[in-house]
């Protein structure tokens, strides 16, 4: 399987809020089309000039962006860090998914932010080949050539984008930064693993 080719991912990962955490494990992750489709109440932390981008980028294949549940490569990453400074980090989550989502059909890689201009769509087969991992684990994007720096912060943002949905079985486990943001999800009853990482939410 070409999930196994990953050998340098554990997970990949789905930034959300908490409140749509119930809703997710009994529907799974769900393309942001879906979610209008099946008009499902849901707490959206996306930024919205950039979801304009997204709403209006076809890809190859002729699918629109917003028919993908997006996933990130890394999820200590650029979104993360505007969310845990513009939003409460109590209400933020994690959701680790299994990479073996890789080898559903349909799904795509991108080399950086998909909305991104130049971003690259690929099969996950071809992916491996053209993902920058040393860029992509950067502690720090930061850099004093501006270019330098836009290019290293859309890599960073790599995505995997599912088809239409995640399905609930692929959902390993679940991040947080607080112990009350811990509390509130373990009284979900989820029935998956819920742990405080709070470096991945810059904490």
């Amino acid at each position: 399987m070409v999930s196994d080719k990953y050998t340098m991912v554990e997970f990949l990962y789905n930034i959300n809020n908490l409140n749509n955490l119930k809703s997710i494990f009994c529907h799974g992750i769900l393309s942001h089309n879906l979610i209008k489709e099946r008009h499902i109440d849901h707490c959206d932390i996306s930024n919205h000039s950039v979801q304009g981008l997204r709403d209006n980028k076809t890809i190859p294949g002729g699918k629109n962006l917003h028919d993908y549940a997006n996933l990130y490569i890394d999820a200590r990453n650029p979104m993360m860090f505007t969310e845990t400074h513009n939003n409460d980090v109590n209400k933020l989550c994690v959701i680790c998914v299994d990479k073996r989502v890789l080898d559903l059909e349909g799904t795509i890689v991108t080399d950086r932010n998909a909305a991104a201009r130049f971003a690259l769509f690929m099969t996950p087969d071809k992916g491996i080949e053209s993902l920058d991992f040393d860029i992509i684990r950067l502690r720090d994007w930061t850099h004093s050539k501006p270019l330098i720096q836009k290019n290293q912060r859309q890599i960073k943002c790599a995505e995997v984008l599912v088809l239409n949905h995640v399905p609930v079985e692929y959902l390993i486990k679940i991040k947080v930064a607080t112990k009350a943001a811990y509390d509130e999800v373990c009284n979900y009853i989820l029935n998956v693993p819920v742990e405080i990482d709070r470096d991945i939410f810059f904490k």
